[in-house]
C-alpha cells in the first residue's frame, strides 16, 4: 500500500513564525493531478506582494490530487496537493 503526503503552503525560513499568519499567498501550479514528480522538483510557487518562491516536492511519487486552482489565493499552511509515494 502506497503512502501519501499532503504538501501545504509552507513557511519559508526567512519568515518569522509570528509574521506567517499575516501573509496573503497566491499559488502558481507547476504540476497537476496524475503527474509524476521527483524529490525536490518544483511543485508550485507561492507569491506574496513582494516575493515569489518555489515549493519543492518532499518525495518522489505521483500527484493524486490538487486542492486549489492555479492563481488561487490561499492562507498559510493551506493544503495544496496530495502525493502518493
Amino acid at each position: 500500500m502506497a503512502q501519501t503526503t499532503v504538501v501545504t503552503a509552507v513557511r519559508p525560513g526567512w519568515v518569522e513564525d509570528g509574521q506567517w499568519d499575516e501573509f496573503q499567498l497566491f499559488v502558481h501550479l507547476s504540476v497537476g493531478a496524475g503527474d509524476r514528480v521527483w524529490k525536490n522538483q518544483p511543485l508550485f510557487d507561492l507569491e506574496t506582494v513582494k516575493v515569489r518562491f518555489e515549493v519543492p516536492s518532499p518525495v518522489e511519487g505521483k500527484v493524486l490530487g490538487v486542492y486549489v486552482d492555479d492563481g488561487a489565493r490561499v492562507g498559510p499552511n493551506a493544503p495544496i496537493m496530495k502525493i502518493s509515494f
